[in-house]
């Protein structure tokens, strides 16, 4: 709980800062990305009981490690076959769930902060 409103207060305060400077150019970009930063480590470091469907990715991956090929994965699941796979490959190397989720996370902020930091978007 004290993350969540230590984190409402960095919103608070940066949200300030951009009304009062109105930032703009390559600046825009770092404070973008300084601004989805404590997101993304709340997404990667939680724990499994928060949340309402963590606990059901925990429980497919688990589904995932008992299962013998990547067919019968992706015959017992209903989730993207890109998303069982990435399971599949990390069941092999015998991944904790944690280090899933962290990647999982990793993957998207980078995602955004790739397609934030394009050159389309200068």
């Amino acid at each position: 709980m004290v993350y969540f409103v230590l984190l409402m207060m960095f919103y608070a305060i940066t949200s300030l800062i951009e009304s009062m400077h109105k930032i703009k150019g390559p600046k825009r970009k770092i404070f973008c990305f300084v601004l989805l930063l404590p997101i993304y480590i709340l997404a990667a470091f939680r724990d499994v009981s928060v949340g309402n469907d963590t606990m059901m990715y925990l429980n497919n991956y688990l589904m995932v490690c008992n299962l013998s090929s990547l067919q019968d994965v992706l015959a017992q699941s209903r989730f993207e076959p890109a998303y069982l796979t990435f399971l599949y490959i990390c069941s092999g190397l015998n991944m904790d769930y944690y280090i899933v989720q962290f990647l999982l996370s990793s993957f998207i902020y980078y995602s955004k902060v790739f397609h934030l930091f394009s050159e389309k978007n200068v």
